[in-house]
């Protein structure tokens, strides 16, 4: 016979763990919604010279679309826009998850589009 117990036991981890993934799930949520500025990922690709029309091709259509999801859910979208605010080239690896996406589509490219700021 099962001990009541472990039922309660059981069904209260079972519970800590839903709370765990809505909870998650609600906080993606809200960083996605609640940001209205243009994702960096644009910006970052102008920047290492390649243009959505360079994103050719069934693989790199499905990388570039699985960018886009890396850069919406991303938590540094502060520290990315940083970046781009101080017109460096490099230095977004230590914190972006498109990091190897953007080396890949920059391999043969040249160093790309010049630094635009606003104001």
């Amino acid at each position: 016979m099962v001990d009541v117990f472990q039922i309660v036991l059981t069904a209260g981890l079972a519970l800590a763990l839903a709370v765990a993934v809505v909870y998650a799930v609600a906080l993606g949520c809200a960083r996605v919604l609640g940001d209205a500025a243009p994702l960096p990922l644009n910006e970052i690709m102008r920047r290492r010279g390649v243009a959505p029309r360079d994103l050719q091709g069934e693989m790199l259509a499905q990388e570039a679309a699985a960018a886009c999801r890396r850069c919406a859910l991303c938590a540094s979208k502060d520290e990315c826009r940083a970046w781009l605010a101080s017109c460096q080239r490099n230095g977004h690896a230590r914190f972006c998850p498109n990091a190897a996406f953007f080396e890949q589509v920059t391999s043969d490219r040249g160093p790309g589009g010049a630094c635009v700021t606003a104001g």
